[in-house]
């Protein structure tokens, strides 16, 4: 790493990611139970503002 790049943006980016990691996962957890609650795919994809497929997809992981 060159010297001119200064630690505290790095600590900055990690620390962007892991909130993006966390915020992910939390996501992940209320989609599933929207979709285990009864709700409608199509209403559930439309919150998370995603396809229909990709709640497919995450819920069968």
């Amino acid at each position: 790493m060159p010297d001119s790049v200064p630690a505290d943006l790095l600590a900055a980016v990690e620390h962007a990611t892991r909130r993006r990691e966390s915020a992910r996962a939390e996501q992940l957890a209320a989609i599933r139970a929207a979709v285990e609650a009864g709700l409608p795919i199509t209403h559930v994809a439309r919150a998370a503002g995603m396809s229909r497929e990709n709640i497919y997809r995450l819920i069968r992981k």
